[in-house]
């Protein structure tokens, strides 16, 4: 009878074991997967954030810009370099003139002609000021995209602003 009963407890003692490693390699996988799960999480999250703050900045960059415009003081003028991406935006205003230079990667800003260039908006990838007259007004429009980023997004991001300068400039 005891070899019948050892024969019992060793038996139940090899299905507990068998499935204690079944337990364990269940937990494991469903570990993996979650933590798998959650660094996708995670890095989406990173993306959205530094997506967030381009928006901020650009927005920022953009109403500075449109705040310069409607403070100038003279006709506002264009100079763009032949064959290159880049091009300066002089701002005339009480002060001095303020200039936006695009160097084909970021956008300086001066604000007097004997201030330093700041940097005013970085990691952009083109930047364009259109001359657009209208009937009565001469507006002006900026176009700038920033760089994507090492992933294709889902929407470039590419962001216009308009103002209009209170002095009636001659076409």
């Amino acid at each position: 009878m005891k070899l019948v009963r050892d024969a019992n407890v060793r038996h139940q003692a090899g299905i507990l074991l068998g499935e204690c490693l079944v337990y364990i390699s269940v937990w494991s996988v469903l570990l993996g997967l979650s933590f798998a799960a959650y660094y996708r999480v995670l890095d989406n999250t990173t993306r959205l954030r530094r997506s967030a703050a381009d928006i901020v900045r650009v927005l920022q960059a953009g109403e500075r810009w449109r705040e310069d415009v409607r403070h100038s003081t003279g006709p506002l003028k264009l100079v763009g370099i032949e064959e290159t991406a880049e091009h300066a935006f002089h701002v005339p205003q009480a002060a001095g003139e303020v200039v936006y230079y695009f160097t084909g990667t970021n956008l300086l800003r001066r604000a007097a002609a004997d201030a330093p260039w700041i940097e005013f908006l970085a990691r952009v990838n083109a930047s364009r000021v259109n001359r657009d007259t209208r009937e009565r007004v001469v507006a002006w429009r900026w176009e700038v995209e920033l760089n994507a980023g090492k992933k294709k997004p889902a929407v470039r991001p590419l962001f216009t602003f308009q103002a209009v300068a209170p002095v009636q400039e001659q076409p």
